[in-house]
């Protein structure tokens, strides 16, 4: 199949020192993969030979099928009065033109599969007894006898044609007594309307199957463009037949029926060559997880529980502990009090914990007022800066307190020294919503600088990490 010749070989070397050539099918998407195949591992106790997510196979791009042959309609729709033309065929037949009667229904072989209409099964059977009685007048008995079989199969009710001698009709009455019935499922692609075999209507053939004779068929589909047909020519134990991108309904039954079952043993033993293997077939659902098995040999489907499933499709990076996040960068405002002025003040502050508590850490504190002598008018600039050292509690809700020393330019020179120190204690509370990296701060700060008390009431916003 040309949709999945580039994953052959994967199949192929997944398969290479296994014991069982098991595969694991899942509706989880590519990243549920390992998880897939741990869960079949601990089922099974081998590593499966391969993984794969549905998606992937969502239907061959052709008809993909076993038990049977399949001769699709080669053409465009078209509408037959096939009544006439048996009519026509019976008149040949008796009066021994059989070459002419063959060939009107090898043209009917060739245009039944593109009827516009459904094809009543009687009509079939009428059309594979003329061939017989041709075929046995003719002296072929055996293709004779495959024709009757396939009357016998479009519709078992049939006696044959009124006017026909006996060892026509007595063929056909062995091949209607030697009948048997074998079960077929169908899954056809996207947009089918219904499914006809032999003219009846059949729901739930992807399920239940249809109990069908051995022989041939008329398969017509209905879809938004009309029917599209094909002769099915149905033999063995058991007929399955999916349709060009079928794999689409199949999916959803994931093994639950018999036809689904059966279709997907088809579906690995022809594509990857996996039938002596086990088909694992798991369905995830959140946190658990629905699994079966389609044994090797037999196709039995077995259910077992698997453990829970692993979390969401979609991944995430575990945030860091509180432990690992030691920087605290901060900015904001406030007020700021430096005797006997008051200021409007700007906050910056990088601290690091450098072991267990305790922490360090820088500050600044441009500060602004407004200033008016009577001649002069403007804003004055006074910015403290320093350096803390005091302790923190980890976590979402982050207390902290620390000494200061700090230091500020005098630019009025007054107390007789241009640069003016001090000291002070700084306290407050840092919140991190959702414990993630952001931190809302609340803060006050009481001390001096120089001769003069200071204090000041900050908030902020910040990261940590």
């Amino acid at each position: 199949m040309r949709w999945l010749e580039f994953l052959l070989p994967v199949a192929m070397l997944a398969s290479v020192g296994v014991a069982r050539a098991d595969v694991v099918l899942h509706d989880g998407g590519v990243e549920r993969d390992a998880a897939a195949a741990k869960m079949v591992e601990a089922h099974t106790g081998a590593v499966p030979g391969l993984v794969l997510p549905v998606d992937v196979l969502s239907g061959p791009a052709d008809a993909l099928s076993a038990g049977l042959d399949s001769q699709p309609c080669g053409g465009g729709v078209i509408k037959v009065d096939l009544v006439t033309r048996l009519d026509a065929i019976s008149e040949l037949v008796l009066s021994f033109q059989l070459d002419e009667a063959l060939a009107v229904v090898g043209e009917l072989d060739s245009l039944l599969p593109c009827a516009a209409e459904p094809v009543p099964g009687t009509l079939l059977a009428r059309l594979a007894f003329l061939a017989g009685a041709a075929r046995l007048d003719q002296g072929d008995a055996d293709a004779a006898a495959d024709a009757m079989a396939d009357a016998a199969a479009a519709d078992p009710a049939y006696e044959g044609e009124r006017g026909f001698p006996t060892d026509h009709l007595a063929l056909l009455e062995t091949a209607r007594a030697a009948r048997a019935e074998v079960p077929l499922y169908i899954w056809p692609g996207p947009g089918t309307t219904q499914v006809l075999l032999d003219g009846v209507a059949v729901e739930g053939i992807d399920r239940a199957g249809a109990r069908v004779g051995a022989g041939r068929h008329l398969l017509q589909i209905g879809g938004p463009d009309g029917l599209t047909g094909a002769w099915l020519d149905v033999h063995g134990d058991e007929a399955i037949l999916m349709e060009a991108r079928g794999g689409q309904r199949l999916w959803p039954d994931l093994g639950s029926s018999p036809g689904a079952a059966a279709a997907l043993r088809l579906l690995v033993g022809a594509e990857f060559d996996a039938a002596d293997g086990d088909v694992h077939l798991l369905t995830f659902d959140k946190r658990t997880v629905r699994a079966a098995t389609v044994t090797a040999g037999g196709g039995a489907l077995q259910t077992w529980d698997p453990p829970k499933a692993e979390p969401a499709r979609t991944t995430r990076p575990t945030p860091p502990s509180d432990d690992a996040r030691r920087v605290h960068i901060v900015l904001g405002g406030g007020w700021h009090f430096a005797e006997p002025f008051h200021f409007g003040a700007i906050s910056a502050d990088v601290a690091i914990r450098v072991v267990g508590p305790l922490e360090v850490g820088l500050f600044g504190r441009p500060s602004l007022r407004p200033y008016d002598d009577g001649t002069t008018a403007g804003l004055v600039a006074f910015v403290p800066a320093g350096l803390t050292v005091g302790v923190r509690k980890a976590g979402a809700v982050s207390p902290w307190v620390a000494g200061a020393g700090q230091l500020a330019w005098n630019r009025d020179g007054t107390d007789g020294a241009r640069v003016l120190g001090g000291a002070g204690l700084h306290g407050g509370l840092d919140l991190a919503p959702g414990d993630g990296p952001l931190v809302l701060r609340i803060g006050g700060e009481v001390g001096f600088l120089g001769r003069h008390i200071t204090a000041r009431a900050l908030g902020g916003v910040g990261v940590r990490f």
